[in-house]
């Protein structure tokens, strides 16, 4: 699939690799010099923007958890050039897709912009929030996988009991725990977030199997989950053969139905 203007937008903003390597070097030494807090660990600012699959690919730890507390670690440093601090994050996993940690409480650390920003989305912990976490093993702590760019991506569709069989891809994993809907989900929230996630899952997996799980859902025992995922399809994918059951789907918010009618209409019409 070919960028969006938007992504290459970005992208051209981007800081390259080689400036990326000479800012963190600098950033490591005005730290080294200007000292901080004895029992935080020495790790060498990485600002490096990572699209999705990169993330997935340079973590060797990836988890779904819900944030629980970040703080500062180390004093702001760069003022003069990219200031940043080291920060401490504390996360409750409830599911490992890779690596072997606990399924429990974990901590990680990644460096923070600090003051104003004018570039691409940077990183963001939002408190009790569940994300799916890309990390990587450094100096004997967990560390995020690239720092003041996003390393992490919001989970809008509940707290998974299980992960997909074994045998799928991570992309497949990851795509799945954003599209399908679990435990716990809000459905308000997951139905105004979707088209986010969608994007990410096709992404990852292409459209065809994006259309796949959101065929899964059409079995769900939830009627609101059936009817977003019906109308999804044949929003989305134009793939409307799934409208005719929903519109006989009593469980289904009367809303959805009444969409499902009208966009079963645009089909006769389109035929005409």
């Amino acid at each position: 699939m070919g960028r969006s203007p938007a992504v290459h937008r970005l992208a051209r903003r981007e800081v390259t690799a080689a400036r990326a390597k000479a800012i963190s070097f600098a950033l490591f030494l005005l730290a080294a010099l200007g000292g901080g807090c004895s029992h935080a660990p020495k790790l060498i600012p990485q600002p490096v923007r990572l699209m999705l699959g990169q993330q997935i690919e340079r973590a060797t730890v990836i988890v779904v958890a819900v944030s629980l507390e970040e703080r500062r670690a180390g004093p702001v440093f760069g003022l003069d050039t990219f200031p940043m601090s080291l920060r401490k994050v504390r996360i409750q996993v409830e599911n490992v897709v890779r690596g072997a940690v606990p399924v429990g409480p974990l901590e990680f650390f990644y460096y923070a912009t600090e003051g104003a920003w004018d570039g691409p989305p940077f990183n963001l912990i939002d408190l009790d929030e569940r994300s799916i976490y890309f990390l990587v093993r450094d100096s004997g702590v967990l560390r995020a996988v690239t720092d003041v760019y996003p390393s992490n991506i919001a989970v809008h569709s509940g707290r998974h009991s299980a992960l997909p069989q074994p045998g799928s891809s991570l992309q497949q994993t990851i795509a799945s725990l954003l599209v399908l809907p679990d435990q716990d989900v809000d459905m308000a929230v997951y139905a105004d977030k979707f088209y986010r996630d969608e994007y990410h899952a096709v992404e990852l997996v292409g459209e065809a199997e994006t259309a796949r799980l959101l065929r899964e859902a059409l079995d769900f025992r939830s009627g609101a989950i059936r009817s977003h995922a019906c109308l999804a399809l044949a929003e989305v994918f134009r793939d409307k053969t799934c409208l005719a059951a929903l519109i006989r789907d009593s469980a289904a918010p009367a809303a959805d139905r009444e969409r499902a009618r009208g966009l079963a209409e645009n089909k006769i019409m389109d035929a005409r």
